[in-house]
């Protein structure tokens, strides 16, 4: 399963998603499922943890827990190309590292993977919920405040 960095913050830094996305985490710690991110995924989520420590969020301690905690789930970050995402960033008028999720999702398919991710990251790509929607499940507190499964 493709995880990206919004999904795994809802664990770490508590809001009403947490119980959604504790549930992912559960099925990879308990062996259910295996986690997996492009090689940006520590980054994001490191440079989130210290925005969150910056504004008074968390604590210096807790950041250093919450990245201690990342590291010990031990979820599988997969290589990629950089150049390889330039052409969906272009083509999808993303960033690059939404081009990062893009391209590992498009991998996906051949595996049957699933992701799970902020759907705005999708939406309006031919990889959302309609041609490939069978593999993406989308976390969308704009519209329903809870995982939609088209699985």
């Amino acid at each position: 399963m493709i995880v990206d960095a919004s999904v795994l913050l809802h664990v770490f830094l508590p809001d009403e998603m947490q119980s959604q996305a504790l549930a992912v985490v559960r099925e990879h710690v308990d062996g259910r499922d295996h986690l997996k991110a492009p090689a940006l995924l520590p980054y994001e989520l490191g440079n989130a943890v210290l925005q969150a420590e910056r504004r008074g969020r968390i604590q210096r301690d807790q950041a250093g827990r919450i990245i201690e905690s990342f590291t010990n789930l031990d979820i599988e970050i997969v290589p990629q190309a950089w150049g390889g995402t330039l052409p969906l960033a272009r083509q999808y008028d993303r960033s690059a590292y939404e081009a990062a999720y893009l391209a590992l999702a498009q991998l996906s398919l051949l595996f049957g993977l699933e992701v799970y991710c902020i759907q705005a990251l999708f939406a309006g790509i031919g990889i959302a919920a309609g041609s490939a929607g069978h593999f993406i499940c989308y976390l969308s507190p704009a519209l329903s405040m809870g995982w939609s499964k088209s699985r």
